[in-house]
Parts: structure tokens; C-alpha cells; sequence
């Protein structure tokens, strides 16, 4: 990989990548190239030929976006590709296609997924419904192909010490885990009508002990390859078909961590219903997470069985420790969608008043399942408990 950056321009791209048409189907003659990404970490382009073939290119930046001097590496599109792969090969039903890694780019080409849509955009409740399920299986199916039950000790020593990626780990370390706990922390914004409540939260001893918990767990545990940043803007969806994207973060981590961040993106959903229809309306989103569990357990269940390896299994244990470190998880990423650096999208572009009650909403559930963490043993019917007894407030 050469070590000088060359970012795209729309302009150039069709020469850049002129050698590789042939192996995405898309013809270089008649050429539209369109800018459709505005994450914080990479520029996204679709290119469309005058048949309508298309494919999409993805470029890492050497920056944070909303803060140009926080500087990356661009390497960190090999490991995305890396863990793509790795997903791809557990789970292919779940996944794009990537034709091409172009390390002197920094970007990869892959297959479109412009018939799908983000399931953050949509109001539709059976292609929230689809996602979940589907996320639900992708993680039971990703986990256990790189975890113990499919690897040898050895194999998964091995394995994890190449999926480090300490330079977005160090940024969720930093985001998720530190700077939301942080009282007074400058990268931490919300309604100055919230600071009492906002306090009470962050500086609950209880609290503080369960986000430190949930951050030694994420830096300490190589229990799966897990995606590492999962939540409702990167997977895509229609009621039939799901596609789950953008595996930057992708790292050796708990498993718990995977379906806790979905769960929030889920949450926060309904906290945003919540500010247009009125509470009775958000229950579809909160019946969610149990969907997306029912799914990841059945899949666990199915890929334990069809496993004989001479070695141990795991066990209804197993599951139940998954269950409570995902419940936890979901209460540290809620906060810090809430008040932290990164919000939640749908969340900064409500109205003002708006945007404070949903932000509420967020707290009063992150405060409700760090409360529920605490239990020796947690059910799913616990956790839907919990999130419906924020609903009623």
C-alpha cells in the first residue's frame, strides 16, 4: 500500500478504476458517479452505467469527518475487508458482495444495495421487523463460526490476534465506554434542561461500576469477530431481503456487544416515535429486541447442535451470560448516543423540544437497564419488562 493518500473525485474515478469493470458487470462507457455517503469515517460513491449496472465505492479517510484533526490510518479498509470476508463466508445470506480491494485507494468496490434501504430511514414496521430477525441470526451465525464452538483454542488465539484493529477500538473505547461517563466532558451536548438528569445517570456509583464493567469486557474479551459498530444505519433492508454493512469497527470483542448496540439503535427508534405518535406507539419497536433475541437464540441453538467436535459446548449458561453483557451494552450505547459525541442521527435532527424528549426517552431507558444489569439472572421477558415500564411514563 503506498503511503500517499489519493482521495477520489467524482471526475476521476471512472480512470482510477478503469481496469476493473470487468469484474462488477459495470461498463465504463456512459459513466454516472454519484457522492451518496456522510459518515464520519469514509466517502461513499455510486457508480451507474447507461444499462443500469452499478456498483459502489467506498474510500476510508485519513480523518474524523466532524473533527478533520482527529487523524486515521486508511489501512483500516484491509481490516474491513478482512472482516467482511470472514462474515461473509459465515453468513452469506446476510452480506454484499465485495469485488475488489484497492489498497493504494483506500477503497473497496462492491455490490450496490440501492433496492434496499437503511433500516434508520424507514417507518415501516415490517422491514424493522425483517432486520431484526435477520440481525438476530447474523450474529448467532458470525459468533460461532469464529468463537470456540468452530475454532481450536489455539486457532482462536491465533485468529484474534490478527483482528485486532486498536485504532477504532481506541475510538470506541474512547466514545462509548470513557467520555459519556465523563461529567463535564466537552464532547458531551444535551438540553441544559438535562443536567440534573444527566448527572444523576453518569455519576450514579452503580453506574460508573457497571460502564467499567462493560468496558473491561470490551477490551478484555476475544470471545467472537464481532462487527463492533451495529446498529440500525448499518443494515439495510426491505420486508423480504437484509444486508448488514460498514465493517470498520470489525474486531475480536464480546458477543453481547453486537446486540446491544442494535437494540439501542432500535430503542432510540422508539424514542423518536415516541415525540410524533405518543407512547402507545412505540411498543412495535420495543417488541423488537425480542425478536432479534428469539432469532440469535433459535440460530445459537441450531449451530450448537450441528456441531460434535470432541471438545465442550456451550451451554444454557452460556446464552444467559450473553443475554445480561447485551443488556448491559444497551444501556452504556444509549447513553452515549444520548449525550455523547456521536449521536444518534434521528435523534440531532428532531425539532429542539423534540429532540429532548426522545433524549430523555434514552436516558430513562439506559437508566432502567442499568438498574436491570445488576440481577444475577436476566430473561428476555425482563428486559421487555424494563423498556415497557419506560414507555408507560
Amino acid at each position: 500500500m503506498s503511503d500517499e493518500y489519493v482521495q477520489i473525485e467524482i471526475d476521476l474515478l471512472p480512470r482510477l478504476l478503469a481496469d476493473r469493470w470487468a469484474q462488477v458487470g459495470v461498463s465504463s462507457d456512459s459513466l454516472s458517479v454519484q457522492e451518496i455517503g456522510d459518515g464520519n469515517l469514509n466517502r461513499v460513491f455510486r457508480l451507474r452505467d447507461a444499462s443500469g449496472s452499478s456498483a459502489i465505492v467506498k474510500q476510508a479517510l485519513p480523518y474524523l469527518r466532524v473533527d478533520t484533526s482527529w487523524k486515521l490510518s486508511r489501512h483500516r479498509i484491509v481490516n474491513e475487508a478482512r472482516v467482511h470476508a470472514e462474515h461473509l463466508a459465515a453468513d452469506p445470506e446476510h452480506l454484499p458482495r465485495i469485488f475488489v480491494l484497492d489498497e493504494d485507494l483506500s477503497a473497496l468496490l462492491m455490490e450496490d444495495l440501492g433496492h434496499l434501504q437503511l433500516v434508520r430511514d424507514s417507518r415501516d414496521a415490517a422491514v424493522h421487523a425483517t432486520a431484526a430477525s435477520a440481525v438476530g441470526r447474523y450474529i448467532a451465525r458470525c459468533s460461532q463460526a469464529s468463537s470456540l464452538l468452530a475454532l481450536t483454542p489455539t486457532a482462536l488465539r491465533k485468529k484474534s490476534a490478527t483482528f485486532q484493529n486498536s485504532e477504532l477500538c481506541a475510538i470506541s473505547e474512547r466514545l462509548v465506554f470513557t467520555e459519556p461517563f465523563t461529567m463535564g466532558h466537552p464532547h458531551n451536548t444535551y438540553p441544559e434542561a438535562l443536567e440534573g438528569m444527566v448527572k444523576r445517570l453518569t455519576t450514579s456509583p452503580h453506574v460508573t461500576a457497571a460502564a467499567y464493567d462493560a468496558y473491561e469486557l470490551f477490551v478484555t474479551s476475544r470471545e467472537a469477530l464481532i462487527h463492533g459498530d451495529l446498529h440500525a444505519g448499518s443494515v439495510m433492508s426491505t420486508a423480504t431481503e437484509t444486508k448488514v454493512i460498514d465493517f470498520e469497527f470489525g474486531c475480536y470483542g464480546p458477543i453481547g456487544f453486537d446486540l446491544g448496540t442494535y437494540w439501542a439503535s432500535e430503542i432510540i427508534e422508539a424514542a423518536v416515535q415516541r415525540t410524533h405518535f405518543g407512547s402507545n406507539d412505540v411498543q412495535p419497536r420495543l417488541d423488537l429486541v425480542n425478536v432479534t433475541w428469539n432469532a440469535f437464540a433459535s440460530e445459537w441453538a441450531r449451530g450448537c447442535e450441528s456441531v460434535d467436535n470432541g471438545r465442550p459446548r456451550p451451554t444454557d449458561t452460556t446464552v444467559s451470560r450473553i443475554l445480561g453483557e447485551s443488556v448491559l451494552f444497551t444501556a452504556v450505547e444509549l447513553t452515549r448516543r444520548a449525550i455523547g459525541f456521536a449521536k444518534a442521527a434521528n435523534v440531532s435532527t428532531l425539532e429542539p423540544q423534540a429532540r429532548e424528549t426522545a433524549t430523555i426517552f434514552m436516558l430513562e431507558a439506559a437508566a432502567s437497564l442499568f438498574d436491570l444489569s445488576r440481577s444475577r439472572s436476566v430473561t428476555v421477558a425482563d428486559l421487555v419488562a424494563a423498556l415497557e415500564t419506560v414507555r408507560c411514563r
